[in-house]
């Protein structure tokens, strides 16, 4: 009898519990897709991928943290929404520190925003390089937004035009 191994169809990599919900490689949904083939068939299977470490980038807790950090690739509208998130945190932040003391001085609100700009950017130039790596670039060309007009074209790249199809040396 040979054994069944599911493939991701969003990455294409191998998965050998057939109860997984969820790809182990991409963290992509498994559930209502039609992706078993045999073993027998498959010459590309990953078994690094097949025991998953809790102290990995790929475990549960590392998930959400890992979505923020520089690693991998990230689409168009993962890249927007994040962003969108970002700016709508900082709303909220705004908001709960105007309710929480309504009477701060302008002086208190600059310091507060000067503290709070560079993580906020940080964050921001993390996106942009894992946007930068779906189009197969390194992290490098960030350097790029530093020149004025040609970072509004490179904004305009990275927020309309699709990335590449298929791996790239940027996927985990």
């Amino acid at each position: 009898m040979t054994a069944r191994t599911r493939y991701c169809g969003k990455c294409g990599r191998a998965t050998v519990d057939t109860e997984d919900k969820f790809c182990r490689s991409c963290g992509s949904d498994l559930v209502g897709t039609n992706t078993e083939r045999s073993t027998a068939h498959a010459s590309t299977r990953n078994f690094a991928s097949d025991v998953q470490s809790p102290n990995t980038l790929e475990s549960k807790p590392w998930k959400v943290i890992r979505h923020f950090l520089p690693i991998g690739r990230s689409g168009r509208v993962s890249f927007l929404l994040t962003i969108v998130l970002l700016y709508g945190l900082v709303f909220l932040a705004g908001a709960i520190v105007g309710f929480l003391n309504p009477d701060i001085t302008d002086e208190e609100i600059n310091t507060i925003s000067d503290v709070s700009t560079v993580p906020l950017v940080l964050l921001y130039v993390f996106q942009m390089v894992k946007r930068l790596h779906d189009f197969g670039r390194s992290a490098w060309n960030i350097l790029l937004f530093l020149i004025p007009l040609w970072s509004l074209f490179e904004l305009f790249k990275l927020i309309f035009i699709r990335g590449n199809k298929g791996p790239n040396v940027y996927d985990d």
